[in-house]
């Protein structure tokens, strides 16, 4: 069966500063380009092979605790008026994030470190980038870089690292506007649509439920 993405198909990464480009078509991939959706469509597409594979995506119900137990895993689930069930299942796949509620009831230790740097990523209408057909990275003489993806219609995700803390609060479109002339070699307008401000890790936990690696 089909399903046709409509998103915006990369070919080249150019790193400026006179630097170099990457022919990202060269990515072994049989497709040969990198392709850059919004957040939501992506959602909206796992949904749905969700949904084909016979799965139910339930909304509200929250996981109190797991155990596993001879070969199989059972997760209690509690929905929004509070009502508890048992599923019983040969794995559980925690995907919920660095403070995983999976990893937590188990007991499972979290190796690893986080990265020494925060991140800003948004979503904005950007002028002047460069070709939408390009990811495009900017290096300030210090290294601090600014690298702008593109999604689709004027649309880019921006991520920047070492953007300042903010105390986790996501940055003001001048604050945004600020870094964008700091890091970029010529003007670039950004309106944002939304932004964030996050720290990374690289960590593993394992066992018979499957968690994340952030």
């Amino acid at each position: 069966r089909c399903r046709y993405v409509t998103g915006v198909q990369t070919c080249a990464l150019p790193i400026y500063r006179d630097l170099f480009v990457l022919d990202m078509a060269r990515n072994g991939s049989r497709y040969g380009f990198t392709l850059h959706l919004p957040q939501h469509e992506t959602e909206m597409l796992l949904r749905a092979r969700v949904r084909e594979l016979g799965g139910i995506v339930e909304q509200g119900v929250e996981l109190v605790r797991v155990a596993e137990e001879e070969g199989a895993v059972t997760a209690t689930l509690r929905d929004v008026e509070g009502m508890e069930t048992e599923a019983r299942s040969d794995f559980v796949v925690g995907c919920d994030g660095a403070h995983s509620r999976v990893r937590h009831a188990l007991g499972l230790a979290f190796d690893g470190q986080p990265y020494p740097q925060d991140f800003l990523l948004a979503d904005v209408a950007l002028e002047g980038a460069g070709r939408e057909d390009e990811v495009h990275a900017f290096f300030r003489p210090d290294g601090l870089p600014l690298i702008c993806l593109p999604i689709r219609g004027q649309r880019w995700r921006i991520v920047m690292p070492k953007a300042g803390t903010r105390g986790g609060q996501p940055p003001s479109l001048e604050e945004i506007q600020d870094l964008v002339d700091q890091r970029a070699p010529r003007r670039i307008t950004s309106s944002p649509d939304e932004a964030s401000q996050f720290c990374g890790s690289l960590k593993t936990a394992g066992g018979q439920c499957v968690v994340q690696r952030n």
